[in-house]
């Protein structure tokens, strides 16, 4: 299986997230020591200070004053003095701010102190601070514990790290979507499928490479008519004396070994198949054949027409595939896999099963023959290439018959596979993206 690989516009945002993920964690946790532990420790002693400087004073202060300092308190500095009525007991909100103001009162009053909490007054934190032999109950409201700044260092964090990641994606995806054109002509270029110019367009290096990329397309294509022109002469050429052999072997005389004449006239078909088959992978595959013809009823064609020629091919076909597909290149490229299966798997049956759903027609071609070494199997994909081991010259294969079959197969898009049949010989699976009917 094929392992997934990202883009480069993924892979570059990717970095970049985890980049600036890491970057925002760094400036939390430098924010956290250089900046939000010194500001809490001044305010818990600052907090500290005021406490114990308002427990000095309301112990000074006549008995008649105290309500009106108290009132003071209340609204100007978001102090309360409480009662000693008040069920108090340990806050159950442990937090780091407390724990300094703990701290810093402890240090004050030269004895330990803690933070308490009134069920009865959700919001308020309370203090008793001994104080001229007396203990003064003293709260102050939680929005004392409120520090914004985290939150503001959290969201700069994260808008500037947005900020640079969209602006940084967008550049990427400015040079990608070029690159991507790129690939996509230089990809149906190498299908052998109709190509069209890519836009010479964005920064100069990437319009300078479309425009190498249009250049050599159009060098190719000319070297590819030219090959194609010379071959149609050379074809024609040969052809010529080999249709005046092939007269010339009906009108000889009656008494030749007939032996003799038999295997002339194999050797001259042996030639015009030859010269067929190269001229055919030549001309390529400049024009796409319309999607016209059923799976089902293609393949029940494909096999009568076999049997007529005296081979059997034997079918698993479903009762019917809801999708469409192009017929000139499947009978092609199938009657090439039918013909290698017969030619080299012997008296054995041949078969051919069919699978499709809603998107996708899958066909397999199955020989017994001797098969083909898992090392070869893109090598005889290759024109002209054959197993001499098991594939001699008298058994009439030219070497061109699953070139064809590739050449067709890269052009609409089709997959093709070479594997090994259980108990011996070649299965070939083909899997065509299909046109619902």
């Amino acid at each position: 299986m094929t392992p997934r690989r990202f883009t480069l516009f993924q892979r570059t945002g990717l970095t970049l997230a985890a980049a600036l993920l890491l970057f925002s964690l760094f400036a939390l946790l430098v924010t956290r020591w250089l900046l939000l532990q010194p500001v809490t420790l001044r305010a818990a002693e600052e907090l500290g200070a005021l406490l114990e400087l308002t427990a000095k004073v309301m112990v000074e202060l006549p008995p008649w004053a105290r309500a009106d300092y108290a009132r003071q308190l209340r609204e100007h500095h978001d102090l309360q003095v409480g009662s000693e009525t008040q069920q108090l007991g340990h806050s159950q909100a442990r937090r780091e701010y407390l724990d300094y103001v703990e701290a810093a009162l402890a240090r004050r009053f030269d004895q330990p102190l803690h933070v308490l909490d009134d069920p009865q007054q959700p919001g308020w934190y309370w203090v008793e601070l001994p104080t001229g032999g007396r203990s003064v109950r003293l709260g102050f409201e939680t929005n004392r514990l409120q520090d914004r700044v985290p939150a503001a260092v959290l969201l700069i964090s994260a808008g500037g790290a947005l900020l640079i990641l969209m602006t940084s994606l967008l550049l990427v995806r400015r040079v990608t979507l070029p690159l991507s054109r790129l690939g996509e002509a230089v990809r149906r270029l190498g299908q052998g499928r109709p190509f069209q110019p890519v836009p010479v367009t964005g920064p100069a290096e990437l319009a300078d490479l479309a425009q190498r990329i249009n250049d050599t397309e159009q060098q190719i294509r000319e070297l590819l008519e030219n090959r194609t022109t010379l071959l149609a002469g050379v074809s024609h050429d040969l052809r010529t004396p080999i249709a005046r052999m092939q007269l010339e072997l009906e009108l000889l005389p009656q008494d030749i070994d007939p032996v003799l004449l038999i295997g002339l006239r194999q050797d001259l078909e042996e030639m015009n198949t030859l010269i067929g088959r190269t001229l055919e992978l030549a001309r390529g595959q400049d024009t796409r054949e319309p999607v016209d013809s059923e799976p089902v009823a293609l393949l029940q064609t494909l096999a009568a027409d076999y049997a007529r020629g005296g081979a059997q091919i034997g079918l698993k076909l479903p009762d019917a595939c809801p999708l469409l597909v192009p017929s000139k290149p499947l009978r092609r490229v199938l009657g090439n896999l039918l013909d290698n299966a017969l030619r080299y798997g012997g008296k054995a049956e041949v078969s051919m099963h069919l699978d499709c759903n809603n998107e996708t027609v899958r066909i397999t071609v199955v020989d017994h023959g001797p098969g083909i070494p898992a090392e070869e199997r893109d090598a005889v994909l290759r024109p002209f290439y054959r197993l001499e081991s098991s594939r001699a010259k008298d058994t009439g294969g030219s070497g061109l018959g699953l070139a064809i079959v590739r050449q067709l197969c890269d052009a609409y898009g089709w997959q093709l596979v070479l594997d090994d049949t259980p108990g011996g010989g070649l299965t070939a699976r083909l899997q065509i993206s299909a046109t619902p009917k």
